[in-house]
């Protein structure tokens, strides 16, 4: 009528059983459940359920079922990951938004720059009583001059008719400043190079006016060759000195041109004069001129000579000059000033910045 009696180590078999399958099936099935989800592994070492007081699985037999939920804790952390996924999609189609506006912007200004630098060459109409016309690039004004690139632009004549007239200028100085390399204006006189750097002054050409300060520069140091062979004579009859000792060869040099002009190493009064005259008070080339002057012991003879006359402003940064090297001259400065290129290595002092 009654089952037997189970031996008192049976209970004891079946929670090691039930011990076992928990261990060997269950944990590894949701293992690979996990992993399937492609989530981070975070198995709960606890079942959540809030009357448990032991863990055992025999104990766990004895809860009642509806208190027992077997779902893992992970279930928070996988919607929080959903909502991080979802933010950072939003983020790359504004970001994909963004490249396409950035990319539609490069392609207008490509197109803008090609209409605007095809338009072909500009008619440049130089002095008024005879004038001279020059056929430049566009491109060229455009990058040599900001100048030249805001008359070309908007509803300004120039920009309609193509044309440039300056007829204040002389018709050599804009050829050789459009037309010759930077390495040819080391062959020009102190004239020609002061009436180039005026023209690119007036015309904001920066660069351009470097390159003719680094020719004034090298101008100045090319000429010390004179008082190098000579450097007993006089400051103003070292020209002719040089000519008897060279000979004939440079005689003939004499005859096509100024003397004074193509092989003095100061520049002459008119050069000062018409820089000071065509540039602004802060014009770095100013600084060049009283440079040149103040490096050299023996004064020019322009400035010996009263009759012809001195420009003021010349003359009061030269003394001004003058009283700050006495000031501040030491055995450095001096050696500064020495050797023969010396105001070529210093010719970017007198760059525009």
């Amino acid at each position: 009528m009654f089952a037997p009696a189970l031996p008192r180590h049976a209970s004891h078999t079946r929670a090691r059983a039930l011990q076992l399958i928990t261990a060997y099936i269950c944990k590894p099935l949701i293992v690979t459940a996990c992993t399937s989800l492609q989530e981070p592994l975070m198995i709960p070492l606890e079942w959540e359920s809030p009357s448990m007081t032991s863990h055992h699985p025999h104990n766990m037999l004895a809860v009642n079922r509806s208190q027992f939920n077997p779902v893992p804790t992970y279930r928070a952390l996988k919607r929080k990951r959903a909502d991080e996924d979802q933010e950072i999609a939003t983020m790359m189609k504004l970001r994909a938004s963004q490249d396409v506006d950035l990319a539609c912007m490069a392609e207008g200004a490509r197109a803008l720059k090609t209409r605007r630098f095809d338009t072909g060459t500009i008619d440049i109409v130089v002095g008024s009583a005879r004038p001279r016309t020059f056929l430049v690039p566009q491109v060229l004004l455009h990058h040599a001059s900001p100048v030249f690139c805001n008359m070309l632009k908007g509803s300004w004549k120039e920009a309609k008719t193509g044309r440039i007239e300056l007829p204040d200028d002389e018709p050599d100085t804009p050829e050789n400043g459009l037309h010759l390399n930077i390495n040819e204006l080391q062959g020009l006189e102190w004239r020609t190079l002061a009436e180039l750097y005026i023209f690119g002054e007036k015309y904001q050409d920066d660069p351009f006016c470097n390159a003719v300060v680094s020719a004034m520069a090298d101008l100045s140091d090319r000429r010390a060759c004179v008082q190098d062979i000579m450097p007993n004579s006089p400051s103003d009859a070292t020209e002719e000195d040089f000519i008897d000792h060279m000979g004939e060869r440079l005689e003939r040099a004499l005859k096509r041109g100024d003397l004074q002009d193509r092989w003095a190493k100061h520049p002459y009064q008119k050069v000062v004069e018409l820089i000071y005259g065509g540039t602004p008070q802060s014009s770095p080339v100013r600084k060049l001129m009283v440079a040149i002057h103040i490096k050299e012991p023996a004064m020019p003879a322009w400035m010996k000579d009263e009759s012809d006359g001195r420009n003021a402003e010349f003359t009061k940064d030269l003394l001004g000059a003058l009283f700050e090297e006495r000031r501040m001259a030491s055995v450095e400065q001096l050696k500064r000033y020495a050797g023969k290129h010396a105001m070529f290595a210093r010719r970017e002092e007198f760059f525009k910045k």
